[in-house]
């Protein structure tokens, strides 16, 4: 578990891995230079619990965190675990077992249920379980939930780890190099509750998020083609460097809208309509109106307008139509009806 900060959901995330019906485990935490009261709290839980390891480093970000993490395990097999979800009690055992059974399979994860920030569920998600299933679906969008997994150590080592260029989407580059030397898999079952709200990392570092998600995608093509990648050792992946790597600008901007698209449903579905909106927002410009985003955003506003209209409230609704209607002027207002559809999948995003 990487922490930065970990707040009011860091103590019940540590609880929920020590009630593990599997027991048989070392849980080793990576304080990533928090300045709140996460040392304390991580120091409180390490004195009853003996299975707890602290390490303490300067501000040095996620993937470092990951990789320094993932160095000090001992054990054969990496579970991953946010610092603001819940595990499910039996997560581990379930995962220990289809690992043992599965010796092909290199990463394990499992559906989630999403909760909002007071723990209130939201909804499951289905994801693909069969390693064919697997690779097709990562082809479109990341189908595993990063804190959600558990990995073979050897495995995670014999493809060099977490790589800095592809943050924040570091866990989507290690899917594509882990299925192209080991089977992948998902338990169908939710053993993790994943928590929703406009603060975390997926969400804040999103333009960032989809640049790495492309470049991931188009690192695998050139593997497959020349047998290595040309990803770089000292930067984060850049519109330049997709562009010097002949990706073109319509594909990223595709990208771009459907990874705000799918963000802006997660939190739409969180109750955080204001903020989904101002992502809608920033997801047309970046795509420049492609990836559907435009169509949603004119949805979720025509559906302010209704809701504030209903509520008396004139002016607002007249000025969320009037939105809507400069967003996608070409529809009809009577089609306007506000429902924002899911999207088919997050092209790259934390599901």
């Amino acid at each position: 578990m990487p922490v930065h900060n970990g707040g009011a959901y860091l103590a019940p995330a540590v609880e929920s891995i020590l009630a593990q019906t599997f027991t048989d485990f070392e849980f080793v935490i990576v304080d990533d230079g928090s300045t709140d009261g996460t040392p304390e709290v991580l120091h409180g839980l390490a004195a009853r619990d003996a299975r707890i390891r602290v390490t303490r480093q300067p501000k040095s970000g996620l993937v470092a965190s990951l990789n320094r993490g993932c160095g000090l395990a001992r054990a054969a097999y990496l579970a991953r675990m946010d610092a603001d979800d819940l595990a499910f009690p039996e997560r581990v055992a379930r995962q220990v077992e289809f690992l043992d059974r599965h010796p092909r399979v290199a990463v394990v994860g499992t559906a989630v249920v999403r909760i909002d920030e007071a723990g209130r569920a939201i909804k499951p998600n289905a994801v693909p379980t069969s390693h064919a299933e697997i690779v097709a679906a990562l082809r479109e969008y990341t189908c595993f939930t990063h804190p959600s997994v558990m990995l073979r150590a050897e495995a995670v080592a014999a493809v060099g780890g977490y790589r800095p260029a592809y943050g924040p989407a570091e866990d989507y580059d290690l899917w594509l190099r882990l299925s192209e030397r080991y089977e992948l898999a998902n338990l169908p079952e939710p053993l993790l509750y994943y928590r929703v709200f406009p603060g975390q990392i997926s969400v804040r570092q999103l333009d960032q998020q989809v640049l790495s998600v492309v470049g991931a995608r188009a690192a695998a093509r050139q593997r497959a083609a020349a047998g290595g990648d040309r990803t770089p050792s000292d930067e984060l992946i850049t519109p330049r460097l997709l562009a010097e790597w002949g990706v073109p600008d319509a594909t990223l901007e595709e990208a771009m809208g459907q990874n705000y698209r799918y963000a802006a449903y997660v939190l739409l579905q969180a109750g955080h309509a204001e903020e989904a909106i101002e992502l809608l927002r920033t997801g047309r410009r970046l795509s420049k109106g492609r990836g559907g985003v435009a169509a949603m955003l004119a949805g979720v506003c025509s559906k302010q307008a209704r809701q504030a209209l209903r509520s008396g409230r004139l002016a607002a609704g007249l000025r969320w139509g009037m939105e809507a209607w400069r967003v996608q002027p070409s529809l009809p207002w009577q089609l306007l009806r506000g429902q924002a559809r899911p999207p088919a999948g997050n092209a790259g995003a934390q599901a």
